[in-house]
């Protein structure tokens, strides 16, 4: 591995893990299966690597059949997590049964992906099947995405899983989530508003087909509450976010809750801006200590939207100002107990805020 990693100098791609120890770096390739090709590709974003891979898969001449393109983009779904999929829930994704499944596997695709002990269906190669995803229309998608959470449903609770099932727990989580929805359909050019906004409302679509089967899943709501933000239905987020606190009191959905609030403030110039970011101070300072100090999640969601706020208060007392001026020293001085030592970031927002704050102090 050792070796591996000064080839990658050689070529450049240890620029994108400089930073990283040398067991985080080698952890990349354990979440990409050690596969050589498949984590250059990521770390590089380069389309050499990229391209040995579809070149050596694109040999396959039954590629061009339905039913196993059908088949690669189920698992390919799985691959954005460098996790398998169970060939129970691919067989009805793709509505076969499990032995017909099993059989186009090992007759036409047995040298693109293989089945494990566990039947599991997994890559050789986890980047191609994230590339054969991306090169399908969001419309395509998006219903196999819906049916996989559906089918990933029962699942979710982790008290009833062996560990046989575990990698189905893992995939419904990291699927659910509203950043991998949105990476998944994301095209790799740039994306403009309108874009962005077709995207997240076929993430609001995916969540809302599903909200039966999740309904008492909190890091749904969570997760639905940012993608409904993002979308400006801010009646709705804030609902949803206070859904899934009310489901589980924990340091994410409390900072999500927080988040949502400072952001619908921002966005409709609330009348009492003031009120607004006290209560969201309120609720990520417990995030934060319900964290134990090991994110620095609400720290950031804290900082960013209050250098956003403070230039649009009004007609601020001079016990206003005293107590910003103790909410912000609250933040500053609790950075130190952060268990992440890399604090470049916060620092940085951090001193923003401070600059933000004196500046308003001036002009009031």
């Amino acid at each position: 591995m050792n070796n591996i990693l000064e080839v990658m100098d050689s070529h450049g791609a240890q620029d994108k893990i400089t930073d990283l120890s040398e067991i985080q770096q080698k952890e990349i390739f354990r979440k990409n299966n050690n596969e050589i090709f498949s984590t250059l590709a990521k770390i590089t974003d380069s389309k050499f690597y990229g391209s040995r891979i579809t070149d050596e898969i694109h040999k396959n001449e039954l590629f061009e059949q339905n039913i196993l393109v059908e088949i690669l983009i189920a698992v390919g779904i799985s691959s954005f997590f460098a996790l398998p999929s169970h060939i129970h829930d691919i067989s009805i994704l793709v509505k076969l049964s499990s032995d017909n499944l099993i059989k186009l596997v090992k007759e036409h695709l047995d040298d693109v992906v293989y089945i494990d002990d566990n039947n599991y269906i997994k890559y050789y190669h986890s980047y191609f099947g994230e590339r054969l995803v991306k090169t399908q229309g969001m419309l395509e998608t998006a219903p196999i995405i819906t049916e996989y959470l559906k089918i990933l449903a029962p699942f979710m609770n982790l008290t009833n899983n062996s560990k046989k099932e575990f990698s189905r727990l893992s995939l419904g989580k990291e699927l659910m989530q509203y950043r991998h929805l949105y990476s998944i359909f994301s095209p790799d050019s740039r994306i403009n508003e309108k874009m962005s906004s077709q995207i997240n409302e076929i993430i609001e679509s995916i969540y809302e087909s599903v909200r039966l089967q999740y309904i008492n899943n909190y890091r749904f709501w969570e997760q639905r509450a940012l993608c409904a933000s993002y979308n400006e239905m801010h009646d709705e987020a804030e609902s949803y976010a206070r859904k899934a606190v009310a489901l589980k009191r924990d340091f994410l959905t409390l900072t999500t809750l927080g988040k949502i609030l400072l952001v619908r403030a921002e966005k409709e110039k609330y009348s009492d801006l003031f009120k607004t970011l006290l209560e969201s101070d309120e609720i990520l300072f417990e995030a934060l200590e319900n964290s134990k100090y090991e994110s620095t999640y609400p720290h950031s969601t804290f900082f960013s939207h209050f250098n956003k706020i403070i230039p649009n208060l009004l007609n601020l007392s001079p016990d206003d100002i005293s107590l910003l001026n103790t909410i912000l020293n609250k933040w500053i001085l609790s950075i130190d107990r952060l268990v992440d030592k890399n604090r470049k970031e916060i620092i940085k927002l951090k001193n923003m805020s401070i600059l933000t704050f004196e500046k308003k102090m001036q002009n009031s």
